[in-house]
């Protein structure tokens, strides 16, 4: 499912959710296409070790999902990740997923040998191997495919990244490049879940997202800042950005011209790249974890109970942590993310051709 995500096949499954999406904006409508992405990733975890795992599953799985949802009539900007209501309900629509898949039904949950052989199958695939998520900019893809995701190799140097934060830094602007300065230097970056990979996969490099549209000193009420040149791929709003802002703060010419050098470089290198999700299993399995879950398995009681460990094994995972060394992606797999305007441009297209099948069916 390398590319699933920029697919067609993916667009169609999110269309119950046009009236979502036509009247959202990139804040908004990135939360659910983050939200589906995690899921699906999630999904395929589940199932992926079944002989008849296919896209075409996922995808009706998904649009099951967004049918759902949009049926619910919710507001674009809930963090549907964090909302339990919600949860239980996506958890038991995978446990009828997993059910299709080994040719199951509810009523044959009713035989604890079943009930075992699916609580196994879903300890072993989504807690006993762990994974590490690691959302990034495609201009570094090669990089990190030679070299692993490592903190010591960047496309852009830190002597230059440093020489640009001391001019901001000169005119009290220490937060225009983000967090950088303060807890990213040196580290790199990933998540043990799949639920952010898309905002940190736009937002790739952050750094230089921040310092176009996002950071801080942009959040000011009395200035028409656009925050989201970058990820909308804008060099004209980015560039206007900036110039902007060293203007209000005094920036010489000297100083203006380095920074916009710098912009042009690297807007160059990384704009309106793909976005890629680097999925990274963890070397062998937690094979002890298999006896606590099933000690928890035998603690809880009624109809629910599968889908009460499905939901422990993919909830409370780190969402930002941090490391110095090198990981290795060797085993990895690398999912292509679609961009916020190929996405909308694409649901648009596939909203059209709904629209003129269902017109032809009528006239039939």
């Amino acid at each position: 499912m390398e590319n699933y995500f920029d697919s067609v096949e993916f667009v169609s499954a999110l269309s119950p959710l046009k009236e979502q999406f036509y009247k959202g904006n990139l804040d908004t409508n990135g939360d659910i296409i983050q939200y589906f992405v995690g899921i699906a990733i999630r999904y395929a975890q589940l199932i992926s070790t079944t002989t008849t795992f296919t896209t075409e599953g996922l995808s009706k799985f998904l649009n099951q999902i967004a049918t759902h949802l949009a049926y619910t009539g919710f507001s674009s900007g809930i963090r549907l990740t964090y909302d339990i209501t919600w949860n239980q309900y996506v958890a038991k629509m995978l446990i009828d997923a997993l059910l299709e898949q080994f040719k199951l039904t509810r009523k044959d949950m009713e035989y604890p040998e079943i009930t075992s052989k699916l609580r196994r199958h879903i300890l072993k695939n989504l807690k006993s191997k762990q994974y590490k998520y690691h959302a990034f900019n495609a201009a570094c893809f090669s990089s990190i495919q030679q070299f692993g995701i490592c903190p010591n190799v960047q496309l852009t140097s830190q002597d230059e990244i440093d020489n640009i934060y001391h001019i901001f830094e000169e005119h009290d602007l220490d937060d225009a490049l983000g967090w950088r300065k303060v807890n990213c230097e040196g580290f790199v970056s990933y998540s043990e879940t799949p639920a952010v990979s898309y905002y940190y996969g736009m937002s790739s490099p952050e750094w230089f997202c921040q310092m176009t549209g996002e950071a801080t000193p942009y959040a000011r009420q009395d200035v028409a800042y656009d925050r989201t040149a970058f990820k909308e791929g804008n060099y004209d709003k980015a560039k206007e950005n900036l110039t902007t802002l060293m203007r209000l703060h005094a920036f010489t010419t000297s100083e203006e011209q380095v920074v916009l050098e710098f912009f042009d470089k690297n807007w160059n290198l990384y704009a309106n790249q793909d976005i890629l999700v680097a999925v990274i299993p963890e070397e062998g399995e937690i094979e002890e974890l298999t006896d606590f879950w099933e000690n928890m398995y035998q603690e809880l009681r009624g109809q629910d109970t599968l889908e009460k460990v499905l939901l422990s094994c993919i909830s409370d995972y780190n969402v930002d942590c941090q490391t110095k060394e090198t990981i290795e992606v060797t085993h990895a797999i690398f999912l292509k993310l679609p961009r916020y305007n190929h996405f909308m441009k694409r649901f648009e297209e596939v909203d059209h051709m709904n629209l003129e099948s269902e017109k032809s069916a009528t006239f039939k």
